[in-house]
């Protein structure tokens, strides 16, 4: 729930003067829930950071959603790798590290998880366009 309500925070406050004074804690926070020993709370935190990606300028996407996208990727739990193959091309979007994106992409299309790289199969055009360098 708490990963949720960050999620809907940072959607409603996109654009407004919040994330100057506030941002820190919250990616602080997204940060610790990314490592937390709960896979649903790891899943979650996929979907919140898509949220937190968008209320980011590019220097905070390459700075907080880069590391935890690379990092979603080896999630220890297929759930969570799962989650990010739906989400990758949204939060790959914008990051200038194409290679780095590309060999995480590589890597859910080959994970040893049927459903994981089923659902990569699914988005590869998106992942695939998302990650052309700009």
């Amino acid at each position: 729930r708490a990963v949720g309500d960050l999620a809907q925070a940072c959607q409603a406050r996109e654009g407004g003067g919040w994330w100057a004074s506030d941002s820190a804690d919250v990616v602080d926070v997204l940060r610790k829930l990314a490592a937390d020993d709960q896979d649903a709370v790891r899943i979650a935190c996929v979907a919140a950071l898509e949220k937190v990606a968008a209320s980011l300028d590019a220097a905070g996407r390459s700075n907080v959603v880069l590391p935890l996208l690379l990092a979603f990727g080896e999630d220890p739990a297929w759930r969570a790798r799962h989650a990010l193959a739906y989400a990758f091309a949204p939060l790959a979007r914008g990051l200038d590290a194409p290679a780095a994106l590309r060999a995480a992409y590589a890597k859910l299309m080959t994970d040893p998880e049927a459903e994981v790289r089923a659902a990569a199969a699914l988005h590869v055009a998106e992942a695939v366009d998302a990650t052309r360098a700009p």
